[in-house]
């Protein structure tokens, strides 16, 4: 998804298996600074993540946020962009 816009949001469902402490990994691009998104699940934040300036719209960079708890079931995980221009690969 490319050049996003602050309000912009993607959701999926996902089936966790286990409750568990889960590792997120978002591969990430942008020219500037300090952007952001928000992961949420069912309505709930489970974290801020900074975009840095990868050099590119085409470099991208994978980010990792560890230690997300998450119950077992059927959930609805969005990711919720809080600031301009950036892209997210996956």
């Amino acid at each position: 998804v490319g050049y996003i816009k602050n309000g912009e949001w993607l959701e999926y469902s996902v089936t966790v298996a286990n409750t568990a402490s889960y590792r997120l990994e978002a591969r990430v691009a942008t020219i500037h600074s300090g952007r952001t998104f928000k992961v949420e699940l069912d309505g709930t934040e489970l974290a801020t993540v900074t975009v840095p300036n990868t050099g590119s719209w085409t470099t991208f960079q994978t980010l990792t946020i560890n230690n997300l708890t998450i119950s077992s079931g059927q959930k609805l995980m969005r990711i919720l962009a809080t600031s301009d221009d950036f892209n997210l690969d996956r």
